[in-house]
């Protein structure tokens, strides 16, 4: 993780270790945490706060000055994880069962086409920013841009499922 070694000045072994508990907190949240919060807040509201929370804490993670508050910000972000499930749930259940397969086989390519990218982009901006003579000295831009990006999701989230929400509604009205 470039990240920690040039913000924190960790070696392999605590970028792997910050790494391990970030990996820990994700399976512990969607084994322990995702069930009991859908049945709360319900598909929706979960997939809103799981989106608006990771980025509050891709932010937090961004202005990180020591290593507690990372790792702080990682049990914070672990909501993160939760927005893939409830958002392949929610759109399972708007897809009929002839068209399954193609849905998941488009998520699961989309979620590969990240896996490619994300790193990428991520890693560009943070060479950029981290250059020797950089205009602006700021490690924690891919996080920043990472908000943005959940941000923009959350609100494509909320307009699409804010006008599915009103016409299955006006669907129930109408029987």
């Amino acid at each position: 993780m470039l990240y920690g070694t040039e913000r924190y000045g960790w070696s392999a072994r605590g970028n792997g270790l910050a790494m391990a508990f970030s990996g820990v907190l994700n399976v512990l949240a969607q084994a322990l945490v995702l069930a009991p919060l859908v049945r709360r807040l319900g598909e929706r509201r979960t997939l809103y706060s799981a989106l608006g929370v990771a980025a509050l804490a891709n932010v937090l993670h961004g202005l990180s000055a020591q290593p507690w508050m990372l790792f702080a910000s990682m049990v914070l972000g672990v909501m993160g994880s939760l927005a893939t499930p409830v958002a392949q749930s929610l759109i399972s259940a708007r897809v009929p069962a002839e068209e399954q397969g193609a849905v998941q086989g488009a998520i699961t390519s989309l979620g590969g086409l990240a896996a490619i990218v994300g790193p990428l982009c991520a890693t560009t901006l943070f060479a950029h920013f981290t250059a020797p003579g950089a205009a602006l000295y700021l490690p924690g831009v891919a996080f920043f841009c990472a908000s943005v990006l959940l941000l923009l999701a959350l609100a494509v989230a909320v307009r699409t499922l804010g006008a599915t929400a009103a016409a299955d509604g006006a669907a129930a009205v109408a029987l």
